[in-house]
């Protein structure tokens, strides 16, 4: 079940983003960035696996949909 996990990084992305975009939106998109980067860290030096970049685009991009979304709603408002 290799494609959902990156499925839950999307969402991840996503939520992390959204929620703190409505403060302010380059620090959502920091803080998915940051998320991503950092779980794959802790994977590696505490799980000991090996890092998966593809696990960090999916949750950068989850975090760009996230951004954007925050962006367009406070826009409404």
């Amino acid at each position: 079940m290799k494609g959902i996990d990156k499925i839950y990084h999307l969402v991840a992305g996503f939520i992390i983003s959204l929620i703190f975009g409505f403060i302010n939106p380059v620090l959502g998109l920091a803080l998915a960035i940051i998320a991503g980067v950092g779980k794959e860290i802790y994977d590696k030096k505490i799980k000991k696996s090996v890092i998966d970049p593809l696990d960090v685009i999916a949750t950068v991009v989850g975090g760009i949909l996230g951004t954007g979304l925050a962006i367009v709603i406070t826009n409404m408002i």
